[in-house]
């Protein structure tokens, strides 16, 4: 009984702002019994769908239940991060609603929203100051998908307490916007070409892409210092927090007098200071 009060303390707060949709799938969810509940409780939700083939009302929820969680996983990894912390949030619903708070399935969800969370919370640490407001839409993902507990919750709340009025400092070194920086007059047309094409693909989530390009363009054209900045950008969107740290070293070296410089040299502080905590 403890174990199902905790179950529901971590739930409700999250399941608050659920879409209808998604709401509903999960409040139609009936409890799973005997032998399909043991094997459900084990975590194997492939062997339970088999297993449901003459309960078509069990095998509808289960396999309603894997569509959403396989979507909301993967709209969680793209853009779409905050229709895919609802439908995670509705599967952890609906897991409750099946087979209470002992399931496995829903525990290996939890630590996964957990993992998601520390990702998103450095991640908005990491671009807090050149790009605040993609930093708060981060924290607020983070804060839908884990427990008010959690210590990512509570930096992330704090966090977005400083963001939430930018500072001079911050207005300054978020000013320029992606499309103005890619039409930079520093550089080239192939160069500023490439760039562009990076940062649509960085608006798309797809930063390994956008890595790419810049990566390329660098190899043609490596007095475009900018584009040092740009991975520096990407390689911080998509978690590589060494990556991320190592190209914009190399911006600070090779162009200390960049207008970009300073802000960057503060960034560089705040990994160095992430990792000496």
């Amino acid at each position: 009984m403890r174990q199902l009060t905790l179950m529901c303390i971590f739930l409700l707060p999250l399941l608050a702002t659920l879409p209808a949709s998604a709401q509903r799938s999960a409040d139609k969810a009936r409890p799973l019994e005997g032998e399909l509940l043991q094997i459900y409780l084990r975590g194997d939700l492939d062997a339970a769908i088999e297993a449901a083939k003459r309960t078509p009302a069990a095998r509808s929820d289960l396999l309603d239940l894997k569509r959403r969680y396989e979507r909301g996983l993967s709209l969680l990894s793209e853009s779409q991060r905050r229709e895919g912390a609802e439908l995670l949030l509705s599967v952890l619903e609906t897991d409750r609603r099946l087979a209470g708070p002992e399931s496995r399935f829903g525990k290996e969800l939890r630590k996964k929203l957990e993992r998601k969370g520390k990702q998103l919370y450095e991640e908005a640490y990491i671009i807090k100051n050149t790009n605040p407001e993609k930093a708060l839409d981060n924290l607020d993902t983070v804060m839908r998908i884990t427990h008010p507990s959690s210590i990512f919750h509570q930096k992330a709340r704090r966090l977005k307490a400083r963001l939430g009025s930018p500072s001079p400092e911050q207005q300054a070194t978020a000013a320029p916007r992606r499309p103005a920086e890619s039409r930079s007059p520093s550089l080239s047309d192939e160069a500023r070409a490439l760039a562009e094409a990076g940062h649509e693909l960085q608006k798309a989530g797809r930063y390994a892409e956008a890595i790419e390009l810049f990566q390329r363009a660098y190899q043609k054209h490596p007095r475009e210092h900018e584009l040092l900045r740009f991975m520096g950008t990407a390689y911080a969107q998509k978690g590589d927090r060494e990556k991320a740290y190592r190209a914009y070293k190399k911006y600070v070296k090779v162009c200390p007098k960049c207008p970009f410089a300073p802000p960057i040299r503060r960034i560089l502080k705040d990994y160095e200071d992430w990792n000496e905590k």
